[in-house]
């Protein structure tokens, strides 16, 4: 069986917040940067076209990531307060009760 520790979750979490804020924090831009040094190239077109690419896949891994690190604690909420539940269960039923 395997053992589920809340604080390992919000650790895990804790981990993908610092990842999720380094990469939002560093969202390729520069490459953008080519179509204004050659403009009218066909490099300059596919340099913007790369540029938009990344900057929509970066920023749809930021918001998928952060919503993955808000799941991973409400996981570790909810896991504490079902552990929290089920003993108080255990302990009014060893009293005999229901």
């Amino acid at each position: 069986m395997t053992d589920i520790v809340p604080q390992d979750i919000r650790a895990a979490a804790d981990q993908m917040e610092t990842a999720v804020t380094a990469v939002d924090a560093n969202i390729p831009t520069g490459v953008g940067d080519v179509a204004s040094a050659m403009p009218s190239s066909a490099s300059a077109g596919a340099a913007s076209a790369l540029a938009d690419t990344w900057r929509t896949a970066y920023t749809t891994w930021v918001t998928a990531s952060t919503q993955h690190v808000a799941a991973l604690r409400q996981h570790a909420d909810d896991w504490v307060e079902t552990d929290h539940a089920q003993a108080a269960r255990m302990e009014r039923l060893a009293r005999g009760g229901m």
